[in-house]
């Protein structure tokens, strides 16, 4: 099995530096929530693949950089074969080895939205988040609330919202992850390991 390199980056006097490429809007609109005086994030959604994600972070670790992240998820398309499991592993694997942090998802995103409201621990399709958070927020997620305006306060009304909790959201995501030690990670439906960045940007903020 490959080495998984560590790198210690020095901490800057303005502030922790977070470079997140994401694979889409949602993500990269969501983690600019996290962006203060404590913390200076620099949310990316570049074009091409989850590949291409990962090589744009390995070329852009310049060193300036505290953290640097990939954000995506396996997005399976039955159409496409199962060469996209085996991908979505070395993908993972690829960022790793350099020192790239990886925050997947199996299947979607939003699962990590669904977890601040209730515990997911069945497999299920992205389908079943847009309906979830439909029914919750009181709006047509996939039609509306994947537009950017939405995405901005996506993080705010989760905050606001007293029947949602980052804190047990976070403490689900672990329970999850847990559950499915050993793993491939294409294999850990459901799973999120987007809570490690959150916790890292949380830690940064204090």
């Amino acid at each position: 099995m490959a080495r998984i390199k560590r790198r210690h980056r020095k901490a800057i006097s303005r502030g922790k530096r977070f470079l997140i490429l994401c694979e889409g809007q949602t993500e990269r609109l969501y983690f600019k929530s996290f962006h203060d005086k404590g913390v200076s994030v620099e949310p990316r959604d570049p074009n091409g693949d989850r590949r291409q994600l990962v090589k744009d972070a390995i070329n852009s670790d310049d060193g300036s950089y505290d953290q640097i992240w990939v954000v995506f998820d396996l997005d399976y398309l039955p159409a496409k074969g199962k060469g996209q499991l085996a991908e979505f592993d070395a993908t993972i694997l690829k960022a790793q080895e350099a020192g790239i942090r990886v925050a997947y998802s199996v299947d979607a995103f939003e699962l990590w939205f669904c977890l601040h409201y209730t515990y997911v621990n069945t497999r299920q399709e992205r389908t079943y988040y847009y309906e979830q958070l439909s029914k919750r927020w009181s709006v047509n997620y996939e039609r509306e609330g994947k537009k950017a305006r939405f995405c901005l306060g996506i993080r705010e009304l989760l905050e606001k919202d007293e029947a949602a909790s980052e804190e047990e959201a976070i403490k689900r995501a672990k329970r999850l992850l847990q559950n499915h030690d050993g793993m491939p990670p294409h294999s850990q439906n459901p799973v999120t390991t987007v809570f490690e960045l959150v916790e890292e940007l949380l830690k940064a903020r204090k």
